[in-house]
């Protein structure tokens, strides 16, 4: 019987082994599951956002919420439960985190240690845990806060954290790379105030008219700035122009928030007439205010009777010469009502009768210039004209003073231009042949079309369209002397060739002029009627052989001359003794061998 019975009773007990091993398993499994559940006493934040969050572990959404206490050095934030895989000792125990901050509130410059305290369940300090733990936040990306490395003890790792000029809440989180799916946050509030706002630049400084061509739009820049003259940034700041009565110039932005650099920036678009724009910028919570500095508004087109030409000598010894010597041509060209036109105006130049001129420049602040040469061609007058021509527009009377060309202003002959011409055949009038600049390309030079032609034209019946511009015409005049001749075009008193006068006495000679001897050069009125002036930096003297001579006695040639030049005077004082003394007229041209011209004085 016990032979037959022992097999039943080994599979018992084969069986309740198993069991009570499947027992044990699923024992040792709920005490683990139980041991994961207790609560961590953390706060986790998602990196990318300033306020704590849940991390995305399902077991830890009925979790008790988080509680915050004070400790005797300043505010301590415990956190709420979560994931427990999310922060555990090397033994897999879990390790709770508060957050320490001494000095929760700070003044700017200020600063405060913040403390990561680490316990087990109990409350007990453990050691830290994780690599090397991180601190940022929006302040220290901004450049305007400064947080130290930590630093460990036996229990926490602190920082420093120190203010560079940000205001308000700067939220501080701390992350580990061991424990990269949670991070921790607290927050820092510093307190200051705006103290007063700057005026920093106007780019660009001046704009022009609207629908005048050129350059609408400035950007007016203030700097908001605290009690210690750092930069104040996340501040509301409004904007308003002042003054500008009946002006259609505007404010593309009403407000701003400054910028970690306490900048703020408001658009201005120029109106329909010229002006000064001063831009007011106010910060209301503190009451601080700040003007801009002045913004110029101009047409920034050429104006008609504001084209103005230069030269650096008129007259220079260029007849039978070429390439040198040379005169610079100058340009300043301003709007109708004398600003600066935009830079970047182009202006074109020729020099149909004689040399070689630069055929452009390009104007910065108003100006430019170029350069005429000899080209070997010698005009029968001894004269070339260079004609510059801009684009611009027709002059107004403006009696309503909006700068705009529009009903009850006054247009009229005078001012309704052809196209610009140089007249070559010297016949006072356009004739067929002379050189003209053809604006429509029509291939015929045309005169005026009694039509206001100018942009931004508002004239119910004067206005020209499709012209809104016209080529505005200025000439100057390059003397081409020729030095090799200093000729005496008028003698005066100088006709004969011996004067006599008696000892000790004085004789006064006036009226002598000189010019470069050109007779086709025509000086209708003037005491030479013919005649170039000789060139510029020609040096012209008197001396006596005996005797002296009284005042001025030599002279230079001017830049400007365009006529020849006098009268030359000389006062001559005889001597104590009889003898014939001479008189000599000596004319220098640089570049020339000098000329004398001499006279006889018979002291008796």
């Amino acid at each position: 019987m016990a032979t037959v019975h022992s097999r039943p009773f080994s599979r018992w007990a084969v069986s309740a082994f198993i069991l009570a091993s499947y027992l044990g398993i699923i024992g040792c499994s709920n005490s683990d599951n139980d041991r994961k559940s207790a609560p961590q006493n953390i706060t986790v934040v998602d990196p990318s956002t300033p306020s704590p969050v849940s991390s995305s572990s399902s077991s830890s959404s009925s979790s008790s919420s988080a509680s915050s206490s004070a400790s005797s050095s300043g505010v301590t934030t415990p956190g709420n439960p979560t994931n427990p895989d999310d922060l555990r000792d090397a033994q897999g125990n879990p390790v709770l985190l508060n957050i320490e901050v001494v000095n929760e509130t700070l003044e700017l410059k200020g600063e405060t240690a913040i403390h990561l305290n680490f316990t087990d369940e109990d409350g007990e300090s453990v050691p830290p845990i994780g690599g090397t733990w991180k601190a940022n936040s929006p302040c220290l990306e901004g450049g305007l806060a400064e947080i130290s490395a930590p630093t460990t003890t036996t229990n926490r790792i602190s920082f420093n954290y120190i203010t560079r000029g940000c205001v308000g809440e700067d939220v501080i989180t701390f992350t580990t790379p061991e424990f990269a799916t949670v991070a921790y946050s607290t927050a820092v509030t510093i307190e200051d105030q705006v103290s007063f706002i700057s005026w920093v630049s106007s780019e660009p400084s001046s704009i022009a008219i609207s629908g005048s061509g050129g350059v609408e739009k400035s950007i007016v820049t203030f700097r908001l700035n605290g009690s210690y003259g750092e930069a104040v940034a996340g501040q509301l700041v409004n904007f308003r122009l002042e003054g500008l009565a009946g002006d259609t110039v505007r404010l593309v932005d009403n407000t701003a928030i400054s910028n970690s650099e306490g900048l703020v920036r408001a658009a201005v678009l120029s109106g329909s007439m010229p002006n000064v724009v001063t831009v007011l910028a106010r910060h209301e919570e503190s009451g601080a205010e700040a003007p801009s500095g002045g913004l110029i508004v101009a047409t920034g087109l050429p104006s008609a009777d504001h084209v103005h030409l230069a030269l650096s000598e008129r007259s220079i010894n260029v007849w039978n010469r070429i390439n040198d010597p040379t005169t610079n041509i100058s340009v300043a060209v301003t709007d109708r009502v004398g600003n600066p036109v935009a830079d970047g105006t182009i202006i074109n130049f020729v020099s149909p009768d004689g040399g070689a001129v630069t055929n452009h420049c390009v104007t910065e602040k108003n100006t430019c210039a170029v350069e005429w040469k000899p080209d070997g061609r010698k005009p029968a007058n001894g004269r070339a004209r260079i004609l510059a021509t801009v684009k611009g527009t027709e002059n107004f009377v403006d009696n309503n003073g909006n700068n705009v060309f529009d009903d009850g202003d006054t247009f009229n002959n005078a001012f309704d231009l052809g196209e610009p011409f140089i007249d070559l055949d010297n016949s006072g009038g356009y004739t067929p042949g002379d050189y003209f600049v053809d604006t429509n390309r029509n291939g015929t030079r045309d005169g005026g079309d009694s039509l206001w032609n100018g942009l931004n034209c508002q004239h119910a019946s004067l206005c020209s369209d499709p012209i809104q511009f016209v080529d505005l015409g200025v000439q100057t005049v390059v003397y081409m002397s020729n030095g090799a001749n200093p000729t005496i075009c008028e003698e005066g008193d100088f006709a004969p060739s011996s004067f006599t006068t008696t000892v000790s006495s004085r004789i006064n000679l006036s009226g002598l002029y000189l010019s470069d001897g050109n007779d086709a050069a025509q000086n209708p009125g003037y005491v030479c009627a013919t005649g170039n002036p000789l060139p510029a930096g020609t040096e012209i003297s008197f001396s006596v052989s005996s005797g002296e001579l009284v005042g001025i006695t030599s002279w230079t040639v001017q830049t400007n001359a365009s006529l020849p030049t006098g009268p030359y005077d000389v006062r001559f004082k005889a001597g104590t003794t009889a003898d014939i003394s001479l008189l000599t007229l000596r004319v220098e041209v640089p570049g020339e061998a000098p000329k004398e011209y001499y006279w006889d004085i018979d002291v008796q």
